[in-house]
């Protein structure tokens, strides 16, 4: 998945960034107004630009999600299947005892 991208060790980073400079994690809004493009920054401000990096990073990763996440909801209305499943009830677990029981269930609404 596309997550993979975005490893730990990034947003480690981005939180070790924060704290460094003794920011608590506020709102993306209030995050971009740190940013700044790495050409312009001073050595005392290079964890802006750092920063601006890592966020066109997320940016970058959360938009293909999102495409990837419209596909799928294309392809999955577009074959019966997944629309059969899409319409099952989720069946509470107080009505069944066990597992064999949800899925006896699931398969007789097929």
């Amino acid at each position: 998945m596309l997550h993979g991208e975005l490893n730990w060790s990034d947003q480690e980073r981005l939180l070790i960034t924060f704290s460094m400079i003794g920011l608590a994690i506020p709102e993306r809004l209030h995050i971009n107004s740190f940013r700044k493009p790495i050409e312009d920054c001073t050595r005392d401000e290079l964890w802006r630009g750092q920063l601006d990096m890592q966020l066109a990073r997320l940016d970058d990763l959360t938009g293909k999600l999102e495409s990837l996440e419209t596909k799928l909801s294309e392809f999955a209305a577009e074959h019966p299947d997944i629309v059969r499943l899409r319409k099952l009830a989720t069946p509470k677990p107080t009505r069944f005892p066990s597992c064999w029981k949800v899925c006896a269930e699931s398969l007789l609404r097929c």
